[in-house]
């Protein structure tokens, strides 16, 4: 019989978790190249690591899910989730009712049209 001890665990959790930021820096340094150059992989990566914390916080747990909050970090601002100018992003993620995945489409609907309204605004 195979025994699997809790540091077995904890050490596959962090595999898996160190894998998840590679693939998330990877992600990040192509869709936002500009922002990642200037900030420098070091910074890239907290950003990253902060993002993993705050989303499952929020119950954002998937990847996908955690990668969309991740890129809403460089698109919005790194505390959209609590900056008076995103009010509604603060109420999209501490809804009880939703779920992660949820929560997530939610916010990324709710940027798309804050987005194209500021292109409106500004003549764009």
């Amino acid at each position: 019989m195979l025994l699997i001890r809790q540091k077995h665990k904890d050490t596959f959790g962090k595999i898996a978790k160190d894998r998840f930021e590679c693939r998330a820096l990877a992600h990040c340094k192509r869709v936002f190249k500009p922002d990642c150059e200037k900030l420098g992989d070091p910074a890239v990566k907290e950003r990253i690591r902060k993002g993993i914390d705050l989303a499952g916080g929020y119950g954002v747990r998937k990847e996908y899910d955690v990668v969309r909050y991740i890129d809403l970090m460089f698109i919005l601002s790194e505390d959209y989730d609590t900056n008076r100018s995103f009010p509604w992003a603060a109420r999209i993620l501490t809804s009880e009712d939703l779920g992660g995945t949820t929560k997530m489409d939610r916010l990324c609907e709710r940027t798309e049209k804050e987005l194209v309204m500021l292109q409106r605004k500004r003549g764009i």
